[in-house]
């Protein structure tokens, strides 16, 4: 059971219990102390049963009561159950009980409040959330929820965690699958207690998951997900059924030949548009050229709107309807280039994927779905071409932080196969950054900064010089530089396109009270724009793994023009550090009256194990120890 239940397609499901009487239940009185340590709240019980009907339908039912201890646990108070056409909320009750486990008060059926999943006018779909709240004046006390959900189709079952958030224990929990005999369900599970327990009850498979006396932990930085951190499973369909559309999740390959099978012949373009197509491209020399114009084609003609109506959440509109009206979701957009590359002669296949900052671990020796997006493959003699075709911005053969370095499932003619996303490393993912600062004696300084974001480093200020105005941009520099007295005269960006795309920045500064002058000596700190204020949390025994998807490197060269009559009186000594984790080096030095500093970091992308933290730790501090490091000047002058 989870706060916020909004994944349409794989989530969790329970068995509806009786219904609380009036009588004292679950006092606070009752929870140990060892759960009661550093938690802000305590899951009493959360009882999951998911009810497989056929292979079409399916029920879910969750009761779960949790004691809030404080207004950090809070957050529990409120339950929000997102809903469609396809899985509709049957039931939705609640009651909260004070300390002693009397009631305070039960939900109205009219404080449940119904909205549109997502403002955003861009976003045409069914979806909608109901929102419930109860709390109570004083701490500690009990919130309890009952809801059950219909499914009127099934490609994915829910999974299961014992954990339910840091900083929440938990007293019991258990998830139930019942299914039919004549019915096989595939499982994958994690950091097991106790095994499952297979029992047949009225005629039906019971499998149940369950978990008691599970502490508090706490979130610990650079942690993997909490799924990883405690007992769960996964669960998935063999045979599954979706708005009339049969499938099979035994092999990655059949999986992928149902998703291909539901999108095929999606592929009709307009007469004017084939013409298009022809007069774009016919005089390119090669297929790779010819995917350039027309992804350029795409992005000038095309916006995103997301659709979620249905089996429209899966299969695309076909190619005339984005030629018609211009826009269409990752799928109609990836479907619409793929039937412009077919047009020109370029056979390119759709790929489902998992787009987000944290990717999505993907089993080969267990299919499931945890795919949110598609984007485009070109399959060529010497690489495979990608495209995300829902940007009218992003660079061709680039795909980024939100879906670069991952598990995608191509779905072809053949079936699915699971292929590589690209890769980019530490190098790649670069920001050398370069300034020339000018000071006087009354300690106004003039600074120009010139800095090359590439790869995943220039994601985010793509977006930024993209999407937001002028001035959203300018304030963001000043949120974001750590200067006092801070003015930007001037700032500019400048793309460069690629498959490794650049960012250029230039700005011009002018800001007082960085550097100190008191009598004859000039205090300087010479890491001006890249400093690491601070250095991890200090853990005596580390808990969880620790996960960095990407690598990263910083290069920064700072040079200060030192006014006439000034040595150098003190400076930090040289700094180079190796670890597992990265490099780091800092060097400062003065010639011809230039005060020089330089400074390289560069972290490792991988998983490492938690009982390497404290060498993480050892590092970071000591990098952010660096850079804090000061420079004296002394004036030569009697």
């Amino acid at each position: 059971m989870k706060k916020l239940f909004l994944i349409a397609i794989f989530c969790s499901l329970t068995i509806f219990q009786s219904w609380a009487d009036d009588g004292k239940k679950y006092p606070t009185k009752d929870i140990s102390a060892e759960l009661r340590k550093d938690a802000d709240a305590v899951v009493r019980f959360d009882d999951a049963v998911f009810t497989i009907v056929n292979k079409g339908s399916g029920k879910f039912t969750n009761h779960f009561m949790v004691t809030i201890l404080n207004s950090n646990g809070e957050h529990w108070s409120e339950q929000v159950l997102s809903y469609d056409k396809l899985r509709p909320i049957k039931a939705f009750k609640g009651t909260v009980y004070d300390s002693t486990g009397n009631v305070v008060r039960k939900l109205k059926s009219s404080e449940i409040k119904d909205y549109k999943a997502t403002q955003d006018i861009s976003l045409y779909d069914d979806n909608r959330v109901k929102v419930a709240t109860l709390t109570h004046h004083t701490f500690p006390y009990t919130v309890e929820f009952e809801y059950e959900y219909e499914y009127v189709g099934l490609v994915s079952y829910p999974g299961w965690s014992g954990l339910s958030g840091y900083k929440t224990s938990v007293e019991n929990s258990s998830y139930t699958v019942v299914f039919p005999q004549d019915m096989n369900i595939r499982y994958k599970e994690f950091n097991l207690a106790v095994p499952v327990k297979k029992e047949i009850i009225n005629g039906k498979n019971n499998y149940t998951w369950s978990a008691s006396n599970l502490k508090s932990i706490k979130r610990e930085p650079y942690s993997v997900p909490i799924f990883e951190q405690g007992p769960g499973i996964l669960c998935v369909p063999i045979d599954f059924s979706y708005e009339g559309y049969d499938g099979k999740m035994d092999s990655w390959q059949s999986f992928g030949d149902w998703i291909y099978k539901i999108n095929k012949d999606r592929d009709k373009l307009p007469d004017n548009v084939k013409a298009k197509v022809h007069e774009l491209t016919d005089a390119a020399k090669d297929p790779i050229e010819k995917a350039q114009i027309l992804y350029d084609y795409l992005q000038k003609n095309t916006r995103y709107i997301s659709v979620q109506l249905g089996i429209g959440g899966l299969q695309t509109f076909d190619a005339n309807y984005v030629a018609t009206r211009g826009y269409g979701d990752c799928k109609a957009l990836s479907n619409y280039m793929k039937s412009l590359l077919q047009e020109a002669g370029v056979t390119a296949h759709a790929a489902l994927i998992y787009g987000g900052y944290e990717p999505s671990t993907i089993y080969q020796d267990f299919v499931n779905n945890p795919f949110n997006h598609v984007v485009l493959a070109i399959p060529t003699e010497k690489e495979t071409v990608w495209l995300e075709c829902t940007s009218q911005y992003n660079s061709f053969n680039y795909m980024g932080e939100f879906t670069g370095n991952r598990q995608a499932l191509l779905f072809t003619p053949e079936g699915g196969k699971l292929v590589k996303t690209p890769e980019y490393n530490a190098a790649d993912n670069s920001l050398i950054r370069s300034a020339k600062v000018k000071f006087d004696l009354s300690g106004t300084v003039a600074a120009t900064v010139d800095a090359k974001y590439k790869c995943t480093r220039q994601d985010d200020l793509s977006d930024w010089t993209n999407m937001v105005s002028q001035g959203r941009v300018e304030k963001h520099l000043y949120e974001t530089i750590n200067i006092p007295s801070l003015r930007i005269k001037s700032f500019n960006y400048k793309a460069e396109k690629g498959s490794k795309p650049v960012i250029n920045e230039h700005l011009e500064l002018e800001f007082s009270n960085y550097i100190n002058i008191s009598g004859k000596r000039i205090f300087i700190q010479p890491n001006l724009l890249n400093r690491m204020t601070s250095g991890p949390e200090k853990i005596e025994k580390r808990r969880s793994d620790m996960l960095f998807h990407f690598g990263s490197t910083d290069e920064d060269k700072i040079v200060y023009e030192i006014p006439a009559g000034y040595t150098l009186e003190s400076k930090p000594n040289d700094v180079v550090l190796k670890t597992a984790f990265g490099e780091f080096s800092s060097s400062v030095k003065l010639e011809n009256n230039e005060l020089i500093y330089t400074r390289k970091f560069v972290r490792n992308a991988g998983r490492f194990s938690a009982e390497k933290y404290n060498e993480l730790f050892e590092f970071l501090t000591a990098i952010s120890k660096a850079d804090k490091s000061k420079v004296v000047l002394v004036g030569t002058a009697n």
